[in-house]
């Protein structure tokens, strides 16, 4: 309650494609040494619309399910990683079922919870997006661990 505003989340009103590309930024450009995002339903607008944001020498990994990854998630990290050499990318996919949430982790430390799809935040329903402080340190474990288990995109 005592971070600022800016540190709290975001709630973003419906067809606001802009204040959500605004938060996300706000979060992935504060990372100094790590960003992790997970989401099952991941396609290539993590890197189209959202990874631009990460600091330029951040390793980003990217997290999302083997049963409902889009197919065009694999050629954009494909050509992300052939393009930027300095931009250090990894995705890789989890066992089917695995994964409900989409949640956004910084440094290790930040955990974050979106309550959509980062393809499809705002675009038909309000979307929100939560920082959770008291769960952080369960919720990187975790996806830590699955993450360790997980098969490396192609």
């Amino acid at each position: 309650m005592h971070a600022p505003q800016s540190a709290q989340g975001a709630f973003i009103p419906v067809g606001n494609a802009f204040d959500a590309f605004a938060a996300l930024s706000r979060i992935l450009g504060a990372a100094e040494s790590d960003v992790f995002l997970v989401d099952p339903y991941m396609d290539e607008s993590a890197l189209t619309e959202f990874a631009g944001s990460v600091p330029e020498s951040v390793p980003l990994r990217l997290l999302t399910d083997q049963a409902t990854v889009k197919p065009s998630l694999a050629p954009a990290v494909l050509r992300w990683q052939t393009q930027y050499s300095n931009r250090p990318l990894e995705a890789r996919l989890a066992p089917p079922k695995t994964l409900n949430d989409r949640a956004i982790f910084i440094d290790g430390a930040q955990a974050w919870t979106v309550t959509q799809s980062f393809k499809d935040l705002a675009k038909r329903s309000p979307a929100e997006i939560v920082r959770a402080d008291d769960t952080a340190a369960l919720k990187i474990a975790a996806y830590e661990a699955i993450w360790a288990t997980a098969a490396v995109v192609a």
